[in-house]
């Protein structure tokens, strides 16, 4: 399992470091197919757009993503955590959070449950 991040202030870097597995920068695989299983922390863009260098990387491992967690801001309102649900409606992935900054205890043991029920 990895963990491929994609984090503009390093919030969503943070939580992926806590989850305890391998994690891997966006920026570094976004244009190459990266063998799975993988979980997705990535951010909000804009108005709760999907960033651009998330869309690269969905268009070619999507497949292999087993699910998305997503850094936000709850002073978005309506657009808190919005790049998950489009991502979950496009991809048909499960968007199993949706996180304040770089998340508390309790966010981490959430994805961490979930990781360990599809390793």
């Amino acid at each position: 399992m990895k963990v491929i991040y994609d984090s503009l202030s390093g919030k969503a870097k943070a939580f992926a470091s806590n989850l305890g597995y391998e994690i891997v920068d966006i920026k570094e695989v976004k244009d190459q197919i990266v063998v799975g299983p993988l979980f997705l922390v990535t951010r909000n863009s804009g108005y709760g757009e999907i960033p651009q260098t998330t869309l690269a990387f969905m268009r070619k491992n999507y497949r292999s993503v087993i699910g998305i967690a997503v850094s936000s801001n709850r002073n978005w309102g309506r657009y808190y955590g919005a790049a998950g649900d489009s991502l979950e409606r496009i991809y048909k992935i499960p968007c199993v959070l949706k996180f304040d900054g770089a998340g508390q205890d309790e966010d981490v043991k959430v994805v961490k449950e979930f990781l360990d029920k599809h390793k």
